[in-house]
């Protein structure tokens, strides 16, 4: 199954599966630019940069540059950072790419650093313009937006399908798993929690793609993997103790 095929299968699914829970999607013109850009803008690019790539786990791993793009753009739009927040998610980001393993770079490995690039303005965009607008309306809208935008490129680009019931399951798991509950708690995260938490906490992804492969493929996590993902655990909790810390001290002894 080709990638743009697995992107097609994510978005429809999705799309079918959240028109049961509201009948009114919003295709504002905010709403359609947000859509596209986290939704099939985001996610070809990072297909194509894994399939160019002479090495897909750090092509996968650099998408991660966007927590560091994130405070890039808030910067430039004048919010203040704190240095703890700064040192944690360049740590928290160190320790994915030594769990990668790699520091070799091709042209893969550039769009994947595109790719941040891209994610990072689309939750930078969402803070901005859509942070008020129903989180299940608009994950409707990303969804069924991104499947009309996929669809040339599943048909004409790379048509690799070979049909099997295992395939299907898998596709259709993922679909719900990525597509719906895991969208649904990102823009949830990203209303809820702010922009800098949201992204430095995504860091966490890969670490916990590791323990999901040992879970489930018995595979151990090299001493690379583990001392990366050691690392990157000990960078998100730097970049968020203050405001821990801070929410803490304002909700006060209960």
């Amino acid at each position: 199954m080709s990638p743009y095929i697995l992107s097609l299968l994510r978005f429809s699914m999705g799309a079918l599966f959240l028109l049961l829970f509201t009948q009114r999607p919003i295709f504002t013109p905010r709403v359609v630019a947000g859509a596209l850009l986290n939704g099939a803008l985001f996610v070809t690019l990072v297909n194509k940069a894994v399939s160019m790539s002479t090495n897909p786990a750090l092509a996968s791993v650099l998408v991660y540059t966007q927590p560091l793009f994130v405070m890039l753009l808030l910067r430039c739009s004048g919010e203040k950072l704190r240095g703890t927040q700064i040192f944690g998610v360049l740590l928290a980001f160190f320790g994915v790419v030594v769990s990668a393993g790699s520091v070799h770079f091709d042209r893969g490995a550039l769009m994947a650093i595109f790719s941040g690039f891209v994610w990072a303005v689309g939750i930078v965009y969402y803070r901005k313009y859509l942070k008020n607008e129903d989180v299940f309306r608009f994950n409707t809208a990303l969804n069924i937006l991104s499947a009309i935008s996929v669809i040339p490129l599943a048909l004409f680009v790379d048509v690799r399908f070979r049909f099997s019931f295992e395939a299907m399951s898998w596709g259709l798991l993922t679909a719900f798993v990525s597509q719906v509950a895991g969208f649904l708690l990102w823009f949830s995260s990203l209303k809820n929690l702010g922009a800098e938490t949201t992204s430095a906490v995504s860091l966490l992804v890969p670490v916990w793609a590791y323990i999901f492969t040992y879970l489930f493929m018995a595979q151990i996590p090299k001493p690379a993997q583990i001392i990366g993902s050691l690392t990157t655990l000990l960078g998100v909790f730097l970049s968020q103790v203050e405001t821990f810390a801070r929410q803490s001290s304002e909700q006060g002894p209960q």
